[in-house]
């Protein structure tokens, strides 16, 4: 556990540590300098549980020098990642271990999560998880899919990746872990909820802008691997905001798509067919929302996408979405900027 100005959460964060139905391990807990309390209530847990070995960088080092600390102190064959502000459910260790015993190929498992907020209120659970090692080394591709913390390693895959990468401070620094790992190890998620994922503005992954880039850089490197030619930053941006929602109309998406086709192509020949066929049903899903969304300003283009989302994923047929999309197609233009209005009010009222 690395612990940067946690004196809120991880009190709660250590007893359900402490609370563990598997029983035989150390949690070690580095304090990257915290100017809060942190420190006062880690020592004070350590004193309750002879099985915390505290520790403390005199001045703050940063997310991957604290975490490479952690992982130098760690000598057992299984490593665990716990952030200081989850609340990891009696059966976590437990579970993870039992699978990593069954499991000798797998060097990395996570596992669901509920959400929770600040005041630890139920928010949902982690939906559409991926479970196996296939669909998570080829999404790996596209962006974080995995809840580090969640995760379970094997020692030796974690030092023989290097650790955490220097220049990752701002965030991503477990993603860019993943990706690394990908080339060497099998992965995998447990469908049961482990832990309790707290969601809050001061959490690592609440960083933003820096913390996206350097999802974008990782996964420029990603493809650029798997499809064996240069794959820009601002490309990788546009194919992860082209399918997982958030590309800006007035972006031409015509190069995502190409590039997604591309990467389906490739896919075809080097991944199983339920990957293949997973990544086809989220890419139909994309086109069939940026058709949506561009029907107005980018006709010809609108009907082109959608017709390749429904070659694709014919149900879309059906959809509730599909009759307004078709109503907007046979609005003449002079009529749509008045129903386009029309329908803006109505949403507002």
């Amino acid at each position: 556990m690395a612990a940067y100005n946690a004196s809120r959460f991880i009190g709660s964060s250590l007893a359900s540590l402490s609370a563990q139905t598997f029983s035989n391990y150390e949690l070690i807990v580095v304090d990257d300098g915290s100017t809060d309390d942190t420190w006062q209530i880690i020592t004070r847990h350590a004193r309750g549980d002879a099985r915390l070995k505290p520790l403390r960088n005199e001045t703050n080092r940063g997310l991957v020098y604290t975490r490479n600390r952690c992982l130098q102190q760690c000598s057992a064959s299984l490593v665990a990642v716990a952030d200081a502000d989850d609340i990891h459910y009696p059966g976590r260790l437990e579970e993870e271990v039992r699978f990593m015993e069954r499991h000798p190929d797998v060097g990395v498992v996570g596992a669901a999560v509920h959400y929770i907020d600040e005041y630890d209120r139920r928010q949902g659970t982690s939906k559409d998880l991926l479970l196996t090692d296939n669909e998570i080394r080829f999404f790996l591709k596209l962006g974080p899919c995995i809840h580090n913390t969640t995760t379970m390693y094997r020692r030796e895959a974690l030092i023989g990746s290097g650790g955490y990468r220097q220049g990752f401070d701002v965030g991503a620094e477990d993603y860019d872990l993943w990706a690394r790992l990908s080339r060497a190890t099998r992965f995998a998620n447990l469908p049961t909820p482990l832990v309790a994922y707290r969601r809050h503005s001061s959490s690592t992954t609440g960083r933003g802008d820096n913390h996206v880039a350097r999802i974008f850089f990782v996964a420029s490197e990603s493809l650029t691997d798997y499809l064996e030619r240069p794959i820009s930053e601002r490309d990788a941006r546009e194919l992860i905001l082209l399918l997982w929602g958030g590309l800006d109309v007035d972006t031409d998406c015509q190069a995502a798509v190409a590039l997604a086709m591309n990467l389906e192509g490739v896919a075809r020949k080097a991944e199983e067919p339920h990957t293949v066929r997973r990544f086809n049903r989220r890419l139909a899903k994309a086109l069939w929302g940026e058709a949506r969304n561009r029907i107005y300003a980018q006709r010809r283009l609108s009907l082109a996408l959608a017709c390749r989302a429904i070659r694709r994923l014919p149900p879309l047929l059906v959809h509730p979405s599909f009759p307004g999309y078709a109503i907007r197609c046979l609005t003449p233009a002079f009529a749509r900027g008045p129903i386009k209005a029309a329908l803006m009010r109505l949403r507002r009222t």
